[in-house]
């Protein structure tokens, strides 16, 4: 009887361990996992913060710089271009290749490589060898911004991805807040060089920090097929969400390249006045982090034209009280914090497109920010010297109600033609 009981109870216990082994070993393995998890996005968002802080640096130590190099701020502002069209092409054509590689090994090769060419724009000795280390650190942030993303919806747990999302784009908060002007600071106290310099030896720690997102993350990527740019552009409501990502990016830095000249000359205040909203913005951004809870609970697809509505509200405000320095500072945290809810959506929604073709459609994300950047910064351009900061507010409040319009609108186009069940 014994020797039965004994036999039943082993029988008994290898079923059990057959029907809840995946259950056992999240049990014991998962709080050390979310764990490790955690701290892989902060090691992400600090990827975001180096990327951010170098795309931005160069602006207020543009002066030091020309007269280090023996130019004038105009040639080497050409980096910053030169930086920009860097990006844009390495996300069109070397952004694919996360699908390939996946985005854990992507990330960490684009870190090594941005390492690299923060330490030639140390050592730049004349502005063309800056430009060319720029470009070469464009090449770099063009895979390192579409992988963080990636990582992010992959390290995240499932019912917080918005959040683990904001994590990630916390990195840009770091940036305007602390990394710029801290960076600036070092800038006056050294030299122009050991901003780079230490932007270096962030991003080379960093890239021996990443690892895998999981063990089968490589043999995943490196078995499917590399997705065309034809195959992306068909995926679930892409083509849309770019286009809403356009007049989103076109608004945003086409206000944010005047906002501060407007400032000064309406306030008469002084170059560090103008920098406070540059960090009220920052600010804002960082407290945006707060509400992505929302996104995770009534879904990004139902809060996108919202937050790009509330956008063209702000927008507007600017236009009436932008003369005024304390109301800016009011207005511009709150943009700062849609800002950072609005991005999130966009990113989102696109990374939830496809699975197969995530690193090519990101790629575009990044591709079609930069080109609103430059299409929002040349137009808005044209417009502040011919007709004054209101009409470039205004023209951003018409951006962003056509983007939520058209998002509206084939959202409601969808759900006509797909399950509710379907919807997010």
């Amino acid at each position: 009887m014994g020797a039965l009981d004994s036999s039943w109870w082993r029988i008994a216990l290898t079923s059990m361990t057959e029907r809840e082994m995946a259950e056992l070993v999240v049990l014991k393995t998962g709080g050390s996992e979310k764990a490790s998890n955690n701290t892989q996005l902060y090691i992400v968002m600090l990827a975001v913060a180096v990327v951010a802080s170098n795309s931005l640096i160069l602006s207020p130590i543009l002066s030091d710089v020309a007269t280090s190099l023996g130019s004038t701020p105009t040639a080497i502002s050409r980096a910053v271009a030169a930086y920009g069209a860097g990006t844009m092409i390495s996300a069109l054509f070397l952004a694919p290749q996360i699908d390939r590689l996946g985005a854990s090994r992507a990330l960490r090769f684009a870190l090594l490589s941005l390492a690299l060419a923060l330490l030639c724009s140390a050592g730049a000795t004349n502005p063309l060898m800056l430009m060319g280390a720029q470009a070469f650190a464009g090449l770099s942030a063009g895979v390192i911004l579409p992988s963080s993303y990636a990582l992010a919806t992959l390290f995240g747990e499932p019912k917080e991805l918005s959040r683990s999302l904001g994590k990630v784009l916390f990195g840009w908060s770091l940036a305007f807040v602390c990394g710029i002007p801290g960076l600036a600071l070092i800038s006056d106290l050294l030299a122009w060089h050991s901003a780079y310099l230490i932007l270096f030896a962030i991003a080379l720690f960093l890239s021996f920090e990443v690892r895998n997102a999981s063990n089968l993350e490589y043999g995943a990527a490196k078995k499917s097929v590399q997705p065309s740019l034809l195959t992306a552009l068909t995926q679930n409501n892409v083509p849309v969400l770019l286009i809403v990502c356009f007049h989103f990016t076109s608004a945003f830095y086409g206000v944010f390249a005047f906002l501060a000249d407007q400032v000064r000359q309406a306030s008469a205040t002084t170059a560090s006045a103008a920098g406070a909203i540059i960090f009220a913005f920052g600010v804002g951004f960082a407290a945006g982090t707060a509400a992505t809870w929302l996104v995770d609970k009534i879904g990004a697809r139902r809060l996108l034209p919202a937050a790009l509505f509330i956008n063209a509200a702000v927008y507007g405000l600017m236009a009436i009280a932008g003369r005024d320095y304390a109301a800016t500072l009011a207005i511009v945290t709150l943009w700062g914090a849609n800002t950072n809810v609005s991005l999130n959506m966009i990113v989102l929604l696109l990374s939830q497109s496809s699975s197969a073709a995530k690193g090519r459609i990101l790629g575009l994300n990044s591709a079609t920010t930069y080109l609103g950047a430059t299409f929002g910064v040349t137009v808005a351009g044209i417009f502040y010297e011919a007709s004054g900061f209101e009409t470039v507010s205004l023209c951003a409040v018409l951006l962003q109600v056509c983007g939520a319009m058209l998002f509206w609108a084939a959202t409601i186009a969808d759900s006509k033609v797909q399950s509710p069940t379907a919807a997010q």
